[in-house]
């Protein structure tokens, strides 16, 4: 879930720290593919809704390094869950995972006290994570919206992060875990909170 959060943050949308995030989190041909032009105009195109510079400035109405505004961008995997979809192993140890996550993101510039330009919406991707014996560590091998319909999960565009556990059962239906330092209180750093 932590793999799926750092989508939305600033590391992650600079071209000069996104290669080094990128290859921590992430191997295979999936790695290749987020150094295409693909990839790199959606992140210019994230940087441009967050109004931040090449460098991740944020900037100001003028195109100035804002001195009120920063940037907000993550996901709150703790207001999420997740779904093990398919489990492989060998000689009796996982070896790659395919997985469902479902979380509140966020993406803009603003301050504590007005985050109108903050988008904040629940999204839900299907990853399959592979064991990298070096890093000895999870790394996706993909990352997509789910393929079988009855997989999909639910856009929503809310006021709040943390939506509570009621929330997501409704909108998830049976066949869905939280993490283990999920919580439906306000936490350190999240935004958004009630």
């Amino acid at each position: 879930m932590h793999t799926a959060a750092a989508w939305y943050a600033l590391p992650s949308l600079v071209e000069d720290t996104a290669t080094e995030l990128n290859s921590r989190l992430y191997t295979g041909d999936y790695l290749k593919d987020l150094q295409t032009e693909e990839f790199i105009k959606h992140r210019a195109a994230a940087r441009k809704e967050a109004r931040l510079s090449d460098a991740g400035v944020v900037l100001d109405a003028q195109g100035l390094p804002s001195a009120q505004e920063r940037f907000y961008g993550g996901g709150i995997p703790e207001y999420g869950a997740y779904k093990v979809l398919d489990v492989e192993s060998k000689d009796g140890a996982l070896t790659q995972v395919e997985v469902l996550v479902f979380m509140p993101v966020y993406l803009g510039s603003g301050t504590d006290t007005d985050m109108s330009n903050v988008t904040l919406a629940f999204g839900g991707w299907s990853y399959v994570m592979v064991w990298d014996e070096t890093a000895a560590d999870w790394k996706a091998t993909s990352w997509e919206t789910p393929s079988d319909p009855s997989d999909e999960l639910p856009n929503a565009d809310l006021d709040f992060s943390n939506q509570g556990f009621d929330w997501i059962r409704e909108h998830l239906g049976p066949g869905w875990a939280v993490p283990a330092d999920a919580t439906e209180d306000p936490i350190p750093g999240a935004v958004m909170t009630r």
